[in-house]
């Protein structure tokens, strides 16, 4: 039961990260970050059908961090000063939005392991064998 509440996180993680570990330091910005970006999508929408998850919460970082590279990547700052003020507002405006899609997530996650015990028979028993005291 443990495992059906950690994996869909753990393979969360692993979408973005993996990517990320697998384009090389030497690639060009923008091949890297599309190699990235493109990545971590088929990750994700493998995760989605899988799991049977929404697809809004599972998809919502992944387009911030798209639309956080396209505030970094703006070349028309006048300053130094403003592209760090601009970066950081966009980074507190992803900050709910994030904090959303890990609660519908987390909430899924929960109220599938409970779904999985009633639904499936193996489960189940497995369920009412570990609820029992020695004693019994």
């Amino acid at each position: 039961m443990f495992f059906a509440k950690i994996l869909p996180t753990i393979g969360i993680i692993t979408s973005f990260l993996f990517p990320f570990w697998m384009v090389p330091t030497t690639a060009h910005s923008i091949a890297g970050w599309g190699v990235f970006l493109l990545g971590s999508l088929s990750f994700l929408t493998t995760l989605i059908a899988v799991f049977k998850f929404d697809q809004l919460p599972v998809l919502t970082p992944w387009v911030l961090i798209f639309l956080n590279l396209l505030v970094m990547a703006f070349p028309f700052y006048k300053n130094g000063i403003i592209r760090m003020l601009t970066v950081f507002g966009s980074a507190s405006f992803s900050t709910p939005f994030l904090w959303w899609s890990l609660k519908t997530i987390a909430t899924r996650c929960s109220n599938s392991e409970r779904e999985a015990g009633k639904t499936s028979p193996v489960l189940k028993v497995t369920s009412e064998v570990s609820s029992r005291n020695c004693a019994d």
